[in-house]
């Protein structure tokens, strides 16, 4: 499976991550830390993480 992320707020997530059919393994991560978005996507590009949630 390739790697995805869903980005969305605390109460949008759970019904984001459901509809794209995320599973652990999966990082999430919480907070204005989402913001550096680009920067992670340097992981994706490597092929370090599967998928992730993020929430604003």
């Amino acid at each position: 499976m390739a790697q995805r992320t869903v980005t969305g707020t605390l109460s949008s997530i759970v019904d984001l991550v459901e509809k794209e059919g995320i599973q652990n393994p999966a990082i999430i991560i919480v907070g204005e830390v989402v913001t550096f978005r680009d920067r992670i996507s340097l992981l994706e590009a490597g092929g370090k993480v599967e998928s992730y949630a993020t929430m604003a």
